[in-house]
C-alpha cells in the first residue's frame, strides 16, 4: 500500500513540475488507488487533499468520485 501511494504522489509531483493539469479521470484514478489501499493510515487525509485539489482546479467531483471517497472513509462497511 505504501509503495502504491508513494507512486501516485511521485507522479502528481512530476505532473506539477511539468505543469500538466490533472483532469477528472486522473483524480478518480487517484481516489481509486487510495480506496484499494484502504488500510493505509493516511488515506482519508490524502483523499481530502485530493478533493481540495479538485476544487482548486475547478473540477466538479463525479458520482464515482464521491463513491470512492465514501469507500475510503468507510472501507469495511457495505454501502
Amino acid at each position: 500500500s505504501d509503495a502504491r501511494v508513494q507512486f501516485v504522489l511521485d507522479h502528481l509531483k512530476e505532473m506539477k513540475e511539468n505543469r500538466v493539469t490533472p483532469n477528472l479521470r486522473t483524480f478518480n484514478a487517484i481516489l481509486y488507488t487510495l480506496r484499494r489501499c484502504s488500510l493505509f493510515d493516511r488515506g482519508p487525509s490524502l483523499a481530502l487533499q485530493i478533493l481540495n485539489e479538485m476544487k482548486q482546479c475547478q473540477i466538479e467531483p463525479s458520482l464515482g468520485s464521491w463513491a470512492h471517497l465514501l469507500m475510503i472513509f468507510y472501507p469495511n462497511d457495505q454501502l
